[in-house]
């Protein structure tokens, strides 16, 4: 029988504590809002970056510390993840819910869970559409009931929990008329005005959150400290390939080792992306000669078809590149902008990096401002460059596969 090797990368799931590495202040920031809570003093946070930075890695090690004391009470944390089909009164029946799940699971609450669900009741009743002009509007009710939920949760179970810690991650991807930036400051303010002091709310999302949540009330994000993700470091990214060999061999039979221009490669393609650190660790672990990962491993890994490369533009980027409604000049500019994520291009490069003419450059780049992808200088408007580091990394190993396959 072949003897399996359990890979210890885990591109598809949040990483496991032991191959996370980086993020040292924001994870000291979130231990001292953590502490300010357990002193009644309300602290909110919001998580923001690119695709594939790791807001979610970020926001489960928050989780952990919440609920990690052992000789002090812990959190009850009530963690939800929102998405594009969430409206205005589903994100509230989401949070809702889980605040149920979680106080249950601490300690048998029949008389919050039976408010919560005559609370669901009017929700039902009230169905899915919210006016944002209604003189009366039941929305308002609706947050408040949740925030005096949360002060029944709160004020319940004191002194076995030191509080509640509500996480919500990818808060980005409700659309506009959900309202969710209205919801986080009616909740926050409420919370504030009920005196519960031991709750506090953290979020997450891609780079426009901020932006998003203005769009609902210009003052949504004044409630949040904010942490903004920037790339690990080469030597964190060492650090989290060395850690999962370390797993790997503590996890199976054979001892599996990396040679280091794999570990190098790996590295370098990952750009400090965390998700692509992970997804090219583990399709080079896929690729393992023997027992060692040789750089044929990291690069079978990453160019084979259905590889890193491809298992990335699947999840994150294919729509904006590779689909076939972009078309060949939006593609041969977004290759220019590529080579200098941090640049502004004018005019006249693309023309002669993309060798396209000037009149089908412009009209491409209309189009990939319009959808978000490329974006004009605040004081150059004749100037551009794309609007995403990672994106820009994977248009690079993208192409440079492409190359390899055709030399």
């Amino acid at each position: 029988m072949t003897n399996i090797l359990i890979n210890p990368f885990t591109p598809l799931a949040v990483a496991a504590s032991g191959l996370f590495a980086g993020r040292t202040t924001e994870l000291a920031g979130a231990e001292r809002r953590l502490e300010h809570l357990r002193r009644g003093v309300a602290s909110n946070f919001a998580v923001v970056g690119e695709r594939g930075i790791g807001k979610s890695s970020l926001m489960a090690r928050i989780h952990e510390l919440a609920i990690a004391s052992e000789d002090r009470p812990k959190f009850l944390v009530v963690s939800v993840d929102l998405d594009q089909e969430d409206d205005f009164c589903s994100i509230l029946g989401k949070l809702e819910l889980e605040l149920i799940d979680q106080f249950d699971a601490v300690k048998q609450g029949q008389a919050v869970a039976k408010k919560a669900v005559q609370f669901a009741q009017r929700f039902e009743a009230f169905g899915v559409r919210y006016d944002r002009d209604d003189a009366e509007p039941m929305g308002w009710r609706m947050i408040d009931d949740l925030a005096k939920r949360i002060r029944e949760v709160v004020n319940t179970l004191t002194p076995v929990c030191a509080g509640v810690l509500i996480l919500i991650d990818e808060a980005d991807q409700p659309p506009d008329e959900a309202m969710f930036g209205l919801i986080l400051r009616r909740l926050i303010e409420r919370l504030q005005k009920l005196g519960v002091n031991r709750a506090g709310i953290g979020i997450a999302g891609q780079t426009n959150l901020i932006s998003r949540l203005k769009t609902a009330h210009a003052s949504s994000p004044r409630h949040n400290h904010i942490d903004s993700l920037t790339p690990l470091t080469e030597s964190e990214c060492r650090e989290v390939v060395r850690a999962g060999m370390a797993a790997a061999c503590s996890e199976n039979a054979t001892s599996v080792t990396m040679e280091e221009t794999a570990e190098q490669c790996i590295v370098d393609w990952s750009e400090g992306y965390p998700h692509f650190l992970q997804q090219y660790a583990h399709a080079a672990f896929e690729h393992v000669e023997g027992s060692t990962i040789t750089l044929t491993s990291a690069y079978s890994g990453a160019y084979t078809t259905g590889g890193a490369i491809d298992q990335l533009g699947w999840a994150y980027f294919n729509e904006m590149f590779a689909d076939p409604s972009v078309s060949d000049v939006e593609r041969a500019v977004l290759a220019t902008l590529a080579t200098g994520p941090e640049k502004f291009f004018s005019l006249h490069e693309m023309h002669n990096e993309a060798a396209e003419s000037a009149e089908e450059v412009d009209s491409a780049l209309k189009v990939l401002v319009e959808k978000g992808i490329v974006r004009t200088d605040a004081i150059r408007t004749d100037q551009w460059k794309i609007t995403s580091r990672s994106f820009a990394s994977w248009i690079r190993t993208h192409l440079a596969r492409n190359r390899s396959r055709r030399g």
